[in-house]
């Protein structure tokens, strides 16, 4: 998540007290993962979300010693972070997300608000598109598309950039509001590392496994969600609390 360096300009200025473990930055009272490029090692175990979650939990606490997190997430990040709140709650102050992913299987209710009737939508529209919950072959066959992409940084180059023109809010100008410079260190941090594959495993995991929250269980811990206008799926609050 390398465009966050706009959020965080100040995260990894030198001098600055921190200590680096299995690919993370802890800054005083800041996290900062290292998303999946400079965490890959090769033939290291694919990690699930429930995985993932377990090992920030331990890693935070049982290594670090912090006494509370807080956690925060988007994309797949948005699923390892309630997981946390339902698995840790002990653990955890509070949890913010900036995508709320609601169980596909969710039935309309029977007399449907506006905002429902909307969501299911925007759910149905995405789920027949090219991008559908992320079905893309990415999430559906990850070796095969893996091989192609680690041999090719054109074809490494084509995909990412694709991805930031179907998910962003660049109002049909990508240079202008991502830039070259940024969009070509995210494809960087790719290629020098060989992680696309990598990448790719825990949303596999994540469409063939279990929902990360249990049928009828509940994130135990104050969450908050930041809504985007322009977001591909909004679900409404009425959904959203009889779901997490």
């Amino acid at each position: 998540m390398y465009e966050f360096h706009k959020i965080h300009p100040d995260a990894d200025r030198s001098g600055a007290l921190r200590r680096r473990s299995r690919g993370c930055v802890h800054r005083r009272s800041r996290r900062r993962c290292r998303a999946i490029t400079f965490s890959f090692t090769p033939n290291q175990p694919r990690f699930s979300v429930e995985q993932i979650a377990d090992v920030f939990a331990e890693l935070m606490t049982e290594v670090l010693g912090l006494p509370a997190l807080r956690g925060a997430g988007r994309r797949l990040g948005r699923f390892v972070t309630s997981r946390l709140g339902y698995a840790y709650p002990e653990r955890l102050a509070g949890i913010h997300i900036n995508l709320l992913s609601l169980r596909r299987d969710t039935a309309l209710p029977e007399n449907p608000t506006a905002e429902e009737k909307r969501y299911f939508e925007e759910q149905a529209h995405w789920m027949k598109g090219r991008n559908g919950l992320h079905l893309d072959p990415g999430h559906l066959n990850p070796r095969t598309l893996a091989y192609g992409l680690t041999d090719s940084p054109v074809g490494l180059a084509a995909w990412i950039v694709e991805k930031f023109h179907t998910w962003s809010d660049h109002r049909g100008d990508l240079d202008g509001n991502i830039g070259r410079d940024d969009m070509l260190t995210n494809i960087m941090l790719y290629w020098v590392t060989g992680a696309i594959g990598s990448s790719f495993w825990p949303y596999y995991a994540r469409m063939h496994g279990p929902w990360p929250i249990p049928d009828g269980a509940r994130i135990g811990v104050p969450d908050g969600l930041r809504g985007v206008f322009r977001r591909i799926l909004r679900p409404p609050r009425s959904l959203a609390e009889k779901d997490v």
